[in-house]
């Protein structure tokens, strides 16, 4: 169950499509479809991120709302066997990731920490306080972390359908 919860931290598909001819008309291909961060439309759902051969790193945007829980690409072209192959892989963003697991470890360590706290304290009113706190911020973060990822649990399917606009 733990597992279950935790898994969009631990979440990465690996991806991997061919263009066809050169890098650099595939990395054309695909920058004609997507929109730089500080260029696109605010009101319209779109593609959004940086392309370039070494580094392509792409999530959809959403009108009037921000995810940080979604999935990103993040990528690379290489050249095999005369075909340009756009490789990469879906994963939350690393700081979200850094973040969460940092915020999960810390109120985990504390709820530890109180429990052993109260078998060795007298003053069991206040450690069951401080208890029941730490459980709720666990929990609370826990369930964050799972609505976040069902709310963008389309990026994917998205991102995708771009990537295969641009092939064709």
């Amino acid at each position: 169950m733990i597992k279950y919860l935790l898994s969009p931290l631990f979440f990465r598909k690996l991806a991997s499509y061919e263009y066809g001819g050169s890098v650099s008309s595939a990395v054309a291909r695909l920058k004609s479809l997507v929109v730089g961060m500080e260029l696109h439309n605010p009101f319209q759902q779109c593609l959004v991120g940086k392309v370039s051969e070494a580094n392509v790193i792409l999530r959809r945007y959403r009108p009037f709302w921000r995810n940080s829980d979604i999935s990103i690409f993040r990528g690379k072209f290489v050249l095999r066997d005369g075909i340009a192959v756009l490789e990469g892989e879906y994963s939350m963003h690393k700081f979200t990731k850094i973040f969460t697991t940092i915020w999960l470890s810390g109120v985990t360590a504390f709820f530890l920490m109180f429990i052993i706290d109260a078998f060795t304290t007298s003053h069991k009113e206040d450690i069951l306080f401080f208890l029941c706190i730490t459980a709720a911020m666990l929990v609370f973060g826990v369930i964050l972390l799972r609505i976040g990822w069902v709310l963008g649990r389309g990026d994917i399917d998205y991102i995708e359908s771009i990537i295969h606009k641009s092939i064709k």
